[in-house]
């Protein structure tokens, strides 16, 4: 009885950290896509100075993605990071007015996450 007890204990662990990957790898996409979805909405792939940014984060995110389905979750969060992090980007160039001292309320969320 103890060893069925240890052996579903560990089980259950075993379950719990595999699981971790792609949850994390599917919050980082997620928040990838909304950010890009508040770029284009800026027009971020028309202006000249954020469309290297925004079409790089679309790049990356669609790897991402691909990454995912092959069920590699560790480089799926990889490209995701690099994904979201070029997406705060294309949005900080894309606002217009903002001033190169100020952070933006997007850089402001970084450490929030």
């Amino acid at each position: 009885m103890k060893k069925l007890f240890l052996l579903l204990t560990v089980l259950v662990a075993l379950a719990l950290i595999t699981a971790c990957g792609p949850i994390k790898s599917t919050m980082v996409i997620n928040d990838t896509q909304s950010l890009l979805d508040r770029a284009k909405q800026m027009r971020a792939e028309e202006k000249p100075a954020s469309q290297y940014y925004y079409y790089a984060a679309y790049e990356y995110l669609r790897k991402a993605k691909d990454e995912e389905g092959h069920s590699d979750f560790e480089s799926a969060e990889h490209f995701g990071k690099k994904a979201l992090d070029l997406a705060r980007k294309a949005i900080n160039k894309a606002r217009d007015g903002q001033s190169a001292g100020q952070p933006s309320a997007v850089e402001s969320q970084e450490g929030t996450k």
